[in-house]
């Protein structure tokens, strides 16, 4: 699984939506949609700040471990 993968995925389990995250970015809405589509990759010098949001691991977005929790990882 990709990081956009796993980003939606934990976005999809805790209930939030994808302009949640991009306000708490900084980006537009519209770049989060690139990043879906496989056409810009500029998400990877945010990872630490979507981790953060999504109360992961940076790990476990770039596939490291496959558990979610900082807590537990």
């Amino acid at each position: 699984m990709c990081e956009i993968e796993r980003i939606s995925e934990l976005l999809k389990k805790q209930n939030k939506t994808q302009k949640e995250l991009t306000d708490y970015l900084g980006v537009s809405k519209n770049l989060f949609t690139e990043w879906k589509a496989g056409r810009n990759h500029s998400y990877w010098k945010y990872l630490k700040e979507i981790a953060d949001c999504l109360d992961c691991s940076i790990d476990y977005l770039v596939g490291r471990t496959d558990i979610p929790d900082v807590n537990k990882g």
